[in-house]
């Protein structure tokens, strides 16, 4: 998803910032994506970092371009589809141990799909072809899991369940979630809907103060508690609304359809108790670029603020990959450092993670 994404961003960072009235939300959950209401201004102090972890490097500890970042008291850094294994980093960003090792042998995955915390069994979990390998947070083997699914991405929920996001796969039928017990046993299916859209590989689960699930071309927002998945949030796009065709067309239309409509796309979202972050493509036909989006909603008063990245960000900057929301109010990215005089990233560094603090935002 990363590697799109810099495809569609590039250079210094604008904001466009509104704050809007309880009307941005009604009684059946709908939120009013209004972009008509922003203003634009100069690179301020809103999104400047409260916090600065600088991730160590060596030749052994070089991050992928396509990294996500996953916390618990400690840092995980993993790339899907890579041949390095998930880094573990100490609070001030000194590296500890790897989680296991790609390769063949008993003990090994041959592939990273997707990567998860266990945080009540304090273990990380690894999606590696039909099998969940199980290390703790030391890099220690302790089994793998069989669960059978032909996944693209996975999450664990306060009970250890394991929910799996299977796409429209008619192997699979026409779930495109399956929610499995900690032993990846006990299949239920869920958000069953005809389609022949094929998934895209993107951050479908928002990992951060509480678990949710989107698809990148669906304007639903989804919470998973107590072991079900509920539409939580219908997100309104007004000029930006997805083709109505488009899970009935075949896959090879799909592309040549979006590049001449007017559409809206969830790339990120994360969400806890006071406010809700999505990260928002917006594509208007006959433009080269999309725009991108940042939307912070507070939850208490309705209100919101749009930020939106201007295509001069430099594509390595920290502000172009937000991360998760976490449960104290600070928005966690990871990236590179980069302002107006440096315009290349230094080779013989890793990227930063950068927290930003909600409760600093104005919405008033």
């Amino acid at each position: 998803m990363r590697k799109y994404i810099y495809l569609l961003v590039g250079g210094l960072l604008l904001l466009v910032s509104c704050a809007t009235d309880k009307k941005s939300r009604s009684t059946d959950n709908i939120l009013l994506f209004d972009v008509t209401k922003a203003i634009k201004y100069q690179m301020p102090s809103s999104l400047s970092p409260a916090h600065i972890i600088n991730l160590a490097f060596s030749d052994s500890t070089m991050i992928d371009d396509n990294a996500y970042l996953l916390y618990d008291e400690t840092y995980f850094v993993y790339s899907r589809g890579s041949a390095i294994a998930p880094m573990h980093f100490d609070k001030e960003g000194n590296f500890l141990n790897y989680i296991g090792r790609v390769g063949n042998g008993p003990k090994e995955y041959n592939e990273i799909g997707d990567v998860c915390l266990n945080k009540r069994e304090k273990t990380v979990e690894i999606l590696s072809g039909g099998y969940v390998y199980v290390y703790d947070y030391e890099g220690k083997y302790i089994g793998k899991l069989d669960h059978e699914q032909t996944a693209f991405s996975f999450a664990i929920d306060e009970e250890g369940n394991h929910w799996f996001y299977l796409g429209n796969n008619s192997v699979n039928g026409e779930a495109k979630i399956v929610k499995m017990d900690a032993k990846c046993q006990k299949l239920q299916k869920f958000l069953q809907k005809k389609s022949t859209l094929l998934p895209m590989v993107e951050a479908n689960f928002g990992k951060g103060a509480i678990l949710t699930f989107k698809e990148t071309l669906s304007h639903d927002i989804y919470r998973i508690a107590d072991g079900e998945i509920k539409k939580s949030y219908s997100i309104d796009f007004p000029h930006y609304h997805l083709p109505q065709e488009l899970h009935e067309i075949s896959p090879m239309e799909v592309v040549p359809l979006l590049q001449k409509s007017d559409y809206a796309s969830v790339l990120n979202y994360s969400e806890n108790q006071d406010y809700l972050f999505l990260q928002v493509l917006l594509n208007k036909s006959g433009q080269t670029m999309p725009g991108i989006y940042y939307w912070i909603y507070q939850k208490s008063s309705g209100k919101d603020i749009i930020f939106s990245l201007d295509q001069s960000v430099p594509f390595d900057s920290y502000i172009c990959y937000p991360q998760f929301l976490s449960e104290d109010n600070r928005l966690y990215f990871m990236g590179f450092l980069l302002d107006e005089r440096a315009e290349t990233t230094n080779p013989e560094e890793n990227p930063s993670i950068v927290i930003i603090d909600i409760n600093d935002l104005d919405f008033n």
